[in-house]
């Protein structure tokens, strides 16, 4: 359920830069691209690992028991956090002055986009300590 979660508040961040801030992209430099392929990446990672879950339980236990998951989590929280700060400061620094001269959804769809791309990191962090107990276990 987790997972489902993540790959459809990626998808939804993916959509809402896609929609909204590519007509701002020039002011906001490489900010929406970086923050677009951050959650591109994270969206396919969890597509895959939302597939293995699919078609084999055998293959969860595996994967829960391997550093992969760990590893794949944990980077997904550095890139999410990361790029979701660096496309706040963007925003802050370029956008918020001409907020009102924006069309009308643009500045409120990056807004929402940073911040669901924090909660996608804390998300994220919490599949990290799951996956975390669940290698010590396997590991005793």
């Amino acid at each position: 359920m987790l997972r489902l979660a993540q790959l459809a508040l990626s998808w939804l961040c993916n959509w809402l830069v896609g929609r909204y801030a590519l007509r701002v992209a020039a002011t906001l430099g490489s900010a929406m691209p970086s923050f677009f392929l951050a959650t591109a990446g994270g969206a396919l990672g969890c597509s895959l690992l939302l597939a293995v879950a699919l078609l084999s339980t055998k293959s969860v236990a595996l994967l829960r028991a391997s550093l992969f998951e760990i590893a794949f989590h944990a980077t997904a929280v550095g890139l999410y956090a990361s790029q979701s700060s660096y496309l706040h400061v963007a925003t802050s620094i370029y956008l918020e002055p001409y907020k009102n001269d924006l069309e009308a959804y643009t500045y409120p769809a990056i807004v929402t986009s940073y911040w669901l791309g924090y909660f996608l990191a804390a998300l994220h962090s919490l599949d990290t300590v799951y996956a975390l107990k669940h290698y010590g276990r396997s590991r005793r």
